[in-house]
């Protein structure tokens, strides 16, 4: 017997097997409504997003593969995006408590419970990371207090144990900070915790060598990132190379002590940002109507246009001590018979307002190396203006300081602000405060 379909019956069932494909497949873009979380998968090398008990893997092409994570009843519903994080090693994913304490293995979209352990609710909003294949938190705040502690979570045994430090140096205690894993160092910075029911925020970076076990303090976090340092980090659990805040976008290089700045209106709506790929980068955005949309694009396309580059931190730890404290104090004395001869000649003192003060500041922060000029614009955002408007503040601001100091020093105005070409690329220009200034 044959069967004849009209036009519009072959219509239709068109339309339903392409549903049944975006169904089982996914879309460009995936939508959630629930909570979620995203990770990148090692041992896959996949991105993956799981909400509402479901698991979305990203195959490429646009293309998102559903399934169903089982939690064979270990796991409430209700407590599950609550307590718990994702987390991935070169094998294998895993679900931890937020809290340190249960441990699954995703298997087959199934849990496997290692450890014997209870939730022991003393590591909320710390930083976890993997090292030779052993899981570790950083940090955090529980029973009242927060923490400076790292600790791991051994296999075998099926317990956590606390890792034991080398030397006196030591971060102090901070949650909902942020961290990076390079290779075999840990760096954190950022985060804060409560004295006395007031905040107290870190200014330092902090790097922790796995092997010797051994924390060195780097110096204090640069006067552009502090404003990020001083936002809980909502992401914490996850060791992130990138950070954005509002319409900047920062690819952090702890190692080399360098921070590429990307700045578009674009970046102003993303929620969450997560790396892994050598190529590509998962962003989410949440709209107006509390839905959230996850894709992942390649980095060429998302960080176009020329960087800034920056530095993480001051740099005055690699060199011995005493040396620098000895070479600071010949500074300050000299420093200080220049001013004073200058102060005398000129007894006009010119009063600065608190942003020329901070403008200063960081025209002074890294010496005669000199800064980038985009190094200013965190300083003069409102956070509604372009980046075109907050370069015509910055250019009438700068105009105004040689005026000042140019009266106030005997100087030409082009002798205030002092300019020279970076080593690396001669295109960039590099600026720094004339040293016989003093802003004090």
């Amino acid at each position: 017997m044959t069967i004849k379909f009209s036009v519009r019956a072959k219509w239709l069932g068109c339309v339903l097997l392409q549903l049944v494909l975006n169904l089982s497949f996914g879309q460009e873009k995936l939508i959630l409504s629930k909570p979620f979380f995203a990770f990148y998968s090692k041992g896959s090398n996949k991105y993956k997003v799981i909400s509402d008990l479901s698991i979305y893997t990203y195959l490429g092409n646009s293309i998102w593969k559903k399934d169903t994570l089982y939690t064979g009843g270990m796991i409430e519903k209700s407590e599950f995006f609550e307590d718990y994080f994702a987390i991935s090693e070169n094998e294998n994913d895993y679900l931890v408590n937020k809290g340190c304490g249960k441990v699954f293995r995703i298997e087959n979209s199934n849990l496997i419970r290692l450890d014997n352990s209870f939730n022991q609710r003393n590591q909320y909003n710390s930083n976890a990371f993997f090292f030779k294949k052993k899981l570790y938190l950083f940090g955090g705040y529980g029973l009242f207090t927060s923490k400076n502690i790292i600790t791991y979570f051994d296999k075998e045994k099926k317990e956590w144990f606390l890792e034991i430090y080398s030397g006196n140096e030591k971060p102090e205690a901070i949650s909902s900070s942020y961290s990076i894993l390079d290779r075999n160092y840990f760096y954190v910075f950022g985060g804060g915790q409560a004295i006395n029911g007031l905040p107290k925020f870190s200014n330092q970076v902090w790097k922790y060598n796995l092997y010797t076990k051994r924390w060195s303090d780097l110096g204090q976090i640069s006067p552009f990132l502090k404003r990020i340092g001083r936002i809980p980090n909502k992401d914490s659990y996850q060791s992130s190379e990138y950070l954005h805040d509002g319409p900047n976008l920062y690819h952090i290089f702890p190692e080399r002590n360098l921070v590429t700045h990307f700045i578009s209106d674009r970046f102003s709506n993303i929620t969450q940002i997560v790396g892994g790929s050598q190529d590509s980068i998962l962003i989410a955005v949440r709209s107006k109507n509390g839905l959230t949309a996850i894709e992942v694009v390649a980095k060429k396309e998302l960080m176009i246009g020329r960087p800034s580059y920056l530095q993480l931190y001051s740099n005055t730890s690699y060199l011995n001590f005493w040396i620098w404290s000895f070479f600071g104090l010949f500074l300050c004395v000299v420093g200080y018979l220049l001013v004073r001869r200058l102060y005398n000649r000129n007894a006009v003192k010119v009063q600065l307002t608190m942003l020329d003060r901070e403008i200063c500041k960081v025209l002074q922060s890294n010496g005669e190396q000199g800064i980038e000029l985009s190094m200013l614009n965190e300083l003069l955002n409102d956070g509604s203006s372009t980046y075109e408007a907050i370069k015509k503040r910055r250019e009438m601001k700068l105009k105004e300081l040689r005026l000042i100091f140019s009266e106030q020093y005997g100087l030409r105005k082009d002798e205030v602000i002092l300019e020279k070409r970076f080593e690396k690329d001669r295109r960039i220009k590099l600026f720094y405060l004339n040293p016989i200034i003093n802003i004090d």
